[in-house]
């Protein structure tokens, strides 16, 4: 099973900055890391949710406490023998907090439970998604791919690239994959109705067609990248942040065309989840962590990038130059108030 847990994604940190840009793929690195490292400090720190049979000893009492807690199930509940035990045979506990795993399981008095109190190694096996939290967002984009993407396609297009982002776990249909990367861009998707061409520092282009181009997705111009910032359809006009992904701004003549990047490298069946062909215009969701592990990613990926920019000399002075300031990347007050947040008892 392959197991990838990132709660930020490239598009957090860009929209973090005052002046956007940069390398996505530096970015995600940064987010990589800081997410591995928060793992480690967390433990079971299953943020996005893991399809699994959780199998675990009887306590010896009618309450069970899964580990890794569990979410959701996916199946039916067995015992030691393999016997179906009925959903009238136990309860779930509450949830621990808003979209968390449930406290644990109760054995009700009634039904073939003797299992359940057994203390011999997996005597309850619960088919589940498992984990700390589990929720999901439509994000408006569908699966492009002309004949759908296939089993084992280690790429995906989406109808919409401003929609997703490196970093981000989509849920299409039963399957999860992580985007890790952008591919090829879509070529020639509008062109340049400029009479004089875009110079090297314009920010507002003009094209044959605006309609086909989103806000957030970026675009080709022969080798220079730019990101689309805003678009005004009626006038065909794209309002354009250029020097995106550290390419450089230049001329491009009038008729050049107009690439978009909408085709994301994925990782596939993550999580426990199995690669699956997805047809064309298949919707396409993305889960989300929660808000204050996603803020705590996005404040450790930005501090080591402003350490990696600074050679990493973890210090920075004042504009006086008299008060040099410390950084810690791993802030550890912050990091140990949010594991208080999502503490839960387990077996």
């Amino acid at each position: 099973m392959t197991i990838r847990q990132i709660f930020c994604t490239v598009a957090d940190l860009i929209a973090d900055m005052e002046k956007p840009g940069g390398d996505e793929a530096r970015l995600y690195d940064a987010i990589k890391t800081a997410c591995n490292e928060l793992q480690k400090e967390f433990g079971i720190g299953w943020f996005i949710p893991v399809t699994q049979t959780t199998k675990l000893r009887g306590s010896g009492e009618k309450w069970f406490y899964p580990n890794p807690p569990v979410l959701s199930l996916t199946g039916s509940i067995l015992n030691d023998t393999d016997t179906l035990v009925e959903n009238t045979d136990y309860v779930f506990m509450r949830r621990s907090w808003d979209d968390g795993p449930y406290i644990g399981v109760e054995a009700l008095a009634d039904g073939n439970l003797s299992t359940w109190r057994d203390t011999d190694p997996d005597s309850v096996q619960i088919p589940c998604r498992a984990g700390l939290y589990e929720r999901s967002e439509d994000t408006e984009a569908n699966v492009a791919d002309a004949s759908g993407q296939t089993s084992s396609q280690p790429t995906l297009k989406v109808s919409n690239g401003g929609r997703v982002s490196p970093g981000m776990v989509l849920k299409i249909e039963n399957e999860q994959q992580l985007v890790t990367g952008w591919g090829d861009p879509t070529t020639n998707v509008t062109t340049i109705n400029m009479a004089s061409g875009l110079t090297a520092t314009d920010t507002e282009l003009t094209v044959a067609d605006a309609s086909l181009v989103n806000v957030g997705e970026i675009i080709r111009l022969e080798f220079a990248q730019s990101r689309v910032a805003d678009r005004r359809t009626s006038a065909n006009k794209l309002l354009l942040v250029r020097g995106w992904n550290n390419t450089q701004s230049k001329a491009h003549a009038n008729a050049t065309q107009v690439d978009v990047y909408r085709t994301v490298n994925v990782e596939r069946a993550i999580n426990g989840t199995t690669a699956a062909a997805h047809a064309l215009n298949t919707d396409i969701y993305r889960y989300l962590p929660p808000p204050d592990v996603n803020f705590l990613v996005r404040q450790i990926a930005t501090l080591m990038i402003n350490k990696a920019r600074g050679n990493y000399a973890g210090k920075s002075a004042s504009a006086d130059g008299e008060t040099v300031f410390y950084h810690d990347v791993f802030p550890r007050y912050e990091i140990e108030r949010i594991k208080q947040n999502y503490w839960v008892m387990m077996a």
